[in-house]
């Protein structure tokens, strides 16, 4: 059954073309991942799909042979329960469904307030529906699980791949490099193009050169028709051919790592081997509601990092606000300076400095490393506009730029990739990875978590749990280390050919191993 028809769609805001769909249908067993970057059309494209109403001139043919069910993206004021508003929304979804069964689910950005719990409950659901679905997300954990076709918007266009989302990102990546290659080639061209140029112009200026043997007069009388003429006709198509490989070049988009020399501020009163956090044993309450409990003293040290996990409501933000608050009994290095960072769309409205002003002079690294990492952030066109101008998304952009950027020793981070599209994940991602300083993060995204590998605080069952500590990592090296040397000390015994030292230096390891330190 075809659920969904389009046919030469295409969007227009005052005379400018803003998306364009030539031909798209969903079918059963389709289960599609529209992507793309913030700003380019993803939810408006939802919208005109469900006929709601919107500001955009609308040509084209849209024929829906179904009911449709759409949970709109939840901006979560609240973040206790954003994922439950979430959930709820999923359910209603869910049975509009079973009363209709031809229906085609949208789904706008369904895990940005679930946690991981709640995320595996959604891909349980959409893995046993009959109906195919059009899902907005840019969790690839959440995508690799859930689609099998890809629409993706680009360059005001949307195109669909009938692959997995994986398949598709090494297409994408396979397409870049050739896209890379081909710009090298036609760089190279050029050059080729400009030498051939050159020789014929000199040839040109030779062919112009009035020849000894010959008067003034008979220069001056010489057939123009002959060789210059030709020659300056063929050096005038080598500049047309120039200029139009010039023209329809496209200089492909390279993203250059920040890395520690672009530091332009390198003078911070912590040494590496510094503690810059301690936190005591106590219990994590709010409004004399208990939380959780640490049992164990946390410590941190200057350039370390770890990620905080656990479901919604357990006490995360509530837990990060009261490090920033210095209101849990704890201890932080009186020279550390801290940028946190956390979902916030209030506006500023009382800040007249534009977004680069106020970046720039804030800003840890480089103009060149900042304005690579703005553009990242989708921030690169509104580097002129106020600050108190900027758009919600847009805001939290700025903010967590403002954060990043910063001159800090230690990040706190609550939900720091929450909104933001794929090639911005995967910006900050590197971008954390290369950090030089201390942080602690948030996040529900597991891709994102796997990718950045940091050791986990992790909240269960109201108890904050370590990871193992660097006494057990020992103890357990030493261990496997102990039965090595008994092994080898029991095969050096039975051999007569074994040196009585040797025997005696493997006791000796095996002594030094066992004895209590």
């Amino acid at each position: 059954m075809e659920y969904l028809k389009i046919n030469q769609l295409q969007l227009e805001y005052q005379g400018e073309k803003l998306l364009y769909v030539d031909k798209l249908n969903v079918q059963d067993g389709q289960r599609i991942g529209l992507i793309g970057k913030n700003g380019t059309g993803k939810t408006t494209l939802f919208n005109v799909i469900s006929q709601k109403p919107v500001v955009f001139s609308v040509t084209g043919q849209i024929q829906r042979n179904c009911q449709l069910a759409m949970v709109a993206q939840i901006i979560s004021y609240s973040k206790q329960s954003g994922g439950e508003r979430e959930r709820q929304e999923i359910m209603t979804a869910m049975a509009q469904m079973r009363h209709s069964k031809n229906t085609l689910l949208l789904l706008d950005e369904p895990t940005s307030n679930l946690d991981i719990g709640q995320q595996q409950w959604l891909i349980e659901i959409l893995n046993h529906l009959k109906n195919p679905y059009i899902v907005i997300s840019h969790d690839r954990h959440f995508l690799t699980q859930t689609v099998n076709t890809i629409w993706y918007l680009n360059d005001k266009k949307v195109i669909a791949y009938k692959e997995s989302f994986l398949n598709f990102e090494q297409d994408l990546k396979k397409r870049r490099e050739n896209e890379a290659i081909q710009y090298h080639n036609q760089i190279k061209q050029i050059q080729k193009l400009k030498k051939a140029q050159q020789r014929k112009q000199q040839q040109v200026n030779r062919a112009n050169r009035k020849k000894k043997p010959l008067s003034w007069s008979e220069w001056k009388n010489r057939d123009y028709g002959g060789k210059e003429k030709h020659l300056a006709h063929t050096q005038k198509i080598i500049k047309q051919r120039i200029k139009e490989e010039t023209t329809n070049i496209a200089r492909p988009y390279i993203h250059k790592p920040m890395t520690l020399n672009n530091l332009k501020w390198q003078s911070s009163a912590i040494s590496i081997k510094d503690n810059l956090l301690r936190i005591e044993p106590q219990k994590i309450t709010i409004a004399q509601r208990e939380l959780f409990t640490i049992a164990t003293q946390l410590k941190l040290k200057t350039g370390q990092k770890v990620a905080l996990t656990g479901p919604n409501g357990c006490g995360k933000s509530v837990f990060l606000s009261q490090i920033v608050a210095k209101t849990l009994v704890e201890w932080l290095n009186p020279q550390a300076k801290i940028g946190f960072f956390r979902q916030d769309f209030r506006q500023e409205t009382k800040n007249k400095k534009t977004v680069l002003s106020e970046i720039m002079q804030l800003s840890l690294f480089d103009k060149t490393a900042t304005l690579q990492f703005l553009g990242d952030l989708r921030l690169q066109p509104f580097l002129k506009t106020t600050i108190c101008s900027l758009s919600g998304g847009q805001l939290v952009c700025y903010k967590l730029a403002r954060v990043l950027l910063g001159q800090h020793d230690l990040l706190i981070l609550d939900e720091p990739n929450n909104f933001l599209d794929l090639a911005a994940i995967k910006a900050v991602e590197n971008f954390l990875n290369n950090y030089p300083f201390a942080v602690i993060l948030v996040s529900h995204d597991q891709q994102f978590l796997t990718n950045l590998n940091f050791p986990t605080w992790k909240i269960k069952k109201q108890q904050l749990l370590l990871p193992e500590s660097d006494s057990n990592q020992k103890s357990i090296q030493n261990n496997s280390e102990l039965e090595l040397l008994k092994f080898k000390l029991a095969k050096a015994i039975s051999d007569p050919n074994v040196a009585i030292a040797e025997v005696k230096q493997l006791k000796q390891k095996i002594t030094d191993l066992t004895l209590p330190k």
